[in-house]
């Protein structure tokens, strides 16, 4: 590295850094950040923004910028800012020189010379070989004859001459720009040259000055110079990417190891692999099977060499005394600087600690430490626990909680979570901690990616409330000391609650963590009926309520409301209604349906029956019917359906209340309404909510017309839903209702009394499992009985037969494949017992219409093979049998 350069930029006065000096302030951080952090790579952001382009122009980092360029307008840039001539001078000295412009002519002695500056030696590389060859092209200039002779003002004539550039002043550090990029005058656009272009570890320049040139006899002392950086350019003359190659210097002996800089990777580099890596040229050739050997022009080359006066890097060895290799030689900053690089480096290296592993095992032992120490001790009043109780819950929100592996995690958890139950006062720290930290639970509970820190840092919000809960319970304490537990518990729960209210419009944006937050308030529904009205008076009844009626319709105007989540849904992103579902019905078991509902101004008082009553919008949002007259909170839920045990819990509560509260009529309404969606698949938590009726509500008529108006509806199903359907019939069977004073036979002889309506559909059903099934169904409850019931038999066969008719013999016949008509064809067969004894003309009419109808249908049918049948099905129903729902519609 140019040490010295550096040294003199991070030395260099500098009175208005704010202002007209403030590029070269910027460089001294870069600089100094460079030497001395320890951080992997430095942010030149700020640097780059006090450079302005020759109109003045904050340069635009989107476009790429030629680094010759950038490097003349750099170094333009801070020779302006520099005030002092001498810093000027010295400053120009590093990387600038002198050319001479020379112009001798052939004919005469006379010479005309002009001097001028250079930073960098421009080097064609079109048609030269190496460095070397460049550098005397370059001395070589061009000769000047014919027309275009040079007029010698000293003789007063035209003369053959030659025109040529020599080095005058040449400095320690003379970079040569490859000129790589020309312009096609073939396609009009600019182009990259990738020829090989070759260039040494040494050079002597002595051959290309102009003492030299003038004089060739005279020996001179070589000017020897080492390669010390190669600036690569990789892609197209429009594209790219610049990196580069260092040599560290100075160091302890010549050799020195070289280093790859390529924007924020550093790694070391092997010089021997330069002149695959900058040479330029082909590539090795690859073999293609049809085309032989082809070979590609590598896209990265040098663009610009850095080379190093041999003596004057054996002065700066001298000057600064490298002790080790591997140790990079450093200079004295500004104080300043130094300082606050030295504090930088300070919070890196302690947030590195932090966020290693290490760090957690750490923070676990000091909790095991702490419930040792408090066990043994009984210290109940120390500041020790404070201390370590905050250091593991900071950093279970400050590191595991942000951390890409919360590896840990558990551990810490399961630490806190012993502390708070055998350390009387922890379970006070924490929430005392929780109050000071406003953000913990939103980093904790909604920001985190990770379930198990989410899941965690609930349980130990919720462990340390239930401690607090028993403490202030203690019969071994007095009542002051009990009271002090009380107001602690309560104060503890409210602000807990309070910030999870405040974190509501925080949570539209994160659908990850719907279920923890949900959850986490479920947890706190289970303290008791205080509990319960702290969390209805922060309204979360009503947000639940809120979010479940939100859809396209938006009836009650919510959307404006929740902007945020709705652009969500619109693209697609998913909510989980699990523990939101869970929620509302743990808290509308704790309302009274029938009560007056209370004004939202007021807070709500506890009822004698130990509920509370809704707010009026709460009452709104829970009885509102559509223009059918049905009870559109029913029909939500049921449409939603993502926890079906709660939904069937709230379809149980509403029952409860259906005859006080005149929601017999909006449920019928709303269970019709969904019974004969389409694809019929969707009815099934419709059926189940129809289940729940049929054993909860105390008006028979209205059970009785429910049951008939699924049976009717089989009929209309075509291929969806035939499972759902078929097990909403198997499950009525078992049904029995208190209320109504309903036992099992009466559902049973009112399934049995359908079964011409809903069982023909389904004995033709395209799944097989259906069709079996349903033979089954009425084999057990028709055919098997004794005596048989013959005006249901009838009705059957003659609702098949009709079935038979539309289904396969009203249009075009085609063939019918055995198995699918072979139940129907069995039910038939039974059916037809009823008409033996019965001798009256119609019946027998009827009998040979079945019969024909059925040797129709034999015409029909055909055998396939086994492996060509296509009726396969698992039972994947999401309609619940009557032993999986079991009581969960009896709140």
């Amino acid at each position: 590295m140019n040490v010295g350069f550096r040294e003199f930029m991070l030395q260099i006065q500098v009175a208005e850094p704010n202002s007209s000096q403030r590029l070269l302030e910027e460089t001294k951080k870069v600089f100094g950040n460079m030497q001395d952090t320890w951080l992997k790579s430095v942010d030149p952001q700020e640097f780059v923004d006090t450079i302005r382009t020759y109109e003045n122009e904050p340069i635009d980092v989107t476009i790429q910028m030629d680094v010759d360029e950038f490097y003349n307008l750099l170094f333009d840039r801070w020779e302006a800012q520099i005030v002092d001539p001498e810093d000027r001078k010295k400053f120009r000295s590093f990387y600038g020189g002198q050319l001479v412009q020379q112009i001798k002519s052939k004919e005469c002695s006379h010479i005309s010379e002009r001097l001028e500056p250079f930073s960098a030696i421009q080097c064609d590389i079109k048609g030269k070989a190496n460095l070397e060859e460049s550098l005397q092209a370059y001395v070589e200039g061009e000769v000047m004859q014919g027309d275009n002779k040079y007029s010698c003002t000293s003789c007063g004539c035209h003369v053959d001459a030659v025109k040529r550039a020599c080095l005058k002043d040449v400095p320690d550090n003379l970079i040569f720009h490859l000129k790589r990029f020309d312009f096609d005058m073939v396609t009009m656009m600019r182009s990259k040259i990738n020829d090989e272009f070759q260039f040494p570890e040494h050079i002597d320049m002595n051959p290309f000055k102009v003492e030299h040139l003038s004089d060739q006899n005279t020996d001179a002392e070589p000017d020897v110079f080492q390669l010390v950086g190669v600036l690569v350019h990789s892609g197209t003359a429009e594209s790219g990417h610049y990196y580069s190659y260092i040599r560290e210097r100075p160091t302890a002996d010549s050799r020195g190891s070289w280093v790859e800089f390529n924007d924020s990777d550093v790694s070391r580099f092997d010089p021997t692999r330069i002149p695959d890596q900058c040479f330029g040229g082909y590539n090795d050739s690859h073999h293609s099977g049809n085309l032989g050997p082809i070979r590609f022009n590598k896209l990265w080359n040098a663009y610009m060499l850095f080379y190093q006066r041999v003596s004057s890097m054996e002065s700066a060895r001298s000057v600064y005394k490298p002790v080790r290799n591997d140790i990079p030689v450093h200079v004295a900053l500004p104080v300043a600087l130094g300082n606050q690089i030295a504090i930088n480096n300070e919070l890196f290296i302690r947030a590195y600690c932090l966020f290693d592993p290490g760090f957690t095992y750490l923070v676990r032992y000091l909790l095991s430490r702490l419930h040792e120490m408090m066990i043994s001790e009984n210290k109940e009043n120390s500041e020790l626990d404070k201390s370590v109780l905050f250091i593991a819950l900071d950093a279970m929100e400050q590191l595991v909680s942000r951390s890409k592996d919360p590896a840990g995690s558990d551990g810490i958890t399961t630490e806190l979570l012993r502390a708070v139950e055998d350390i009387p006062t922890a379970a006070h720290r924490v929430l005392q901690w929780i109050e000071s930290h406003p953000a913990a639970i939103r980093n904790l509970v909604l920001r985190s990616p990770h379930a198990s820190v989410r899941d965690g840092a609930a349980k130990v919000v919720v462990a340390a409330l239930a401690e607090l809960q028993r403490l202030r319970n203690r019969t071994d304490l007095d009542d002051a000391e009990r009271m002090e537990w009380h107001t602690r518990y309560i104060n503890g729960f409210e602000s807990v609650v309070s910030i999870l209210e405040d974190l509501w419009p925080v949570l539209h944006t994160v659908s990850r963590s719907w279920d923890d937050y949900f959850d986490f308030l479920l947890l706190l529904s289970g303290f008791g009926v205080y509990e319960i009205g702290v969390l209805l008076e922060n309204g979360f009844l009503q947000k639940c309520l809120e979010m479940i009626w939100i859809d396209r319709d938006d009836h009650m105007k919510l959307k404006r409301k929740y902007i945020a989540y709705c652009r969500l849904v619109e693209k697609g992103r998913k909510f989980s209604y699990r523990q939101l579902m869970d929620l509302t019905n743990v808290l509308l078991t704790h309302v009274d349906l029938l009560a007056d509902p209370c004004s939202d101004s007021k807070r709500r008082q506890l009822l004698e029956n130990g509920k509370y009553p809704l707010s009026e919008w709460e009452d709104n949002l829970v009885r509102t019917q559509g223009r059918n007259g049905e009870l559109l909170f029913l029909k939500k839920i049921l449409q939603q359906y993502q926890n079906p045990q709660a939904c069937r819990q709230i379809v149980g509560l509403l029952m409860n209340a259906e005859s006080e509260a005149d929601l017999l009529e909006p449920i019928c309404k709303a269970l019709e309404d969904g019974l004969r969606v389409e694809p019929a698949e969707l009815c099934a938590p419709f059926l189940e909510a129809t289940l729940i009726f049929c054993r909860r509500s105390s008006d028979e008529d209205q059970i009785l017309a429910l049951i008939d108006f699924v049976a009717k509806g089989v009929d209309s199903i075509n291929n969806s839903g035939g499972k759902e359907h078929l097990a909403f019939f198997t499950n009525v069977l078992t049904q029995t209702n208190e209320r109504a004073g309903l036992d099992e036979s009466w559902f049973i002889s009112q399934v049995v009394e359908k079964v011409p309506e809903w069982s023909p559909p389904l004995l033709l059903y395209p799944e097989k499992t259906v069709r079996n099934m349903t033979l089954e169904v009425l084999r057990q409850i028709l055919f098997n009985k004794d005596p048989l019931n013959i005006e249901v038999a009838k009705e059957l066969v003659q609702s098949c037969v009709d079935r038979l008719k539309k289904t396969y013999l009203a249009g075009p016949r085609h063939n019918i494949e055995s198995r699918v008509v072979e139940p129907i064809n069995s039910v038939i067969s039974h059916g037809l017992e009823a008409y033996r004894h019965v001798e009256s003309e119609e019946d027998q009419e009827f009998v040979e219409h079945a019969h024909d109808v059925l040797a129709a249908i034999d015409d029909l049918t055909i055998d396939l093979p086994e492996e060509l049948a296509s009726e396969d099905w698992e039972d994947n129903s999401i309609m619940a049998s009557d032993s999986e729902m079991g009581m969960l519609g009896t709140p």
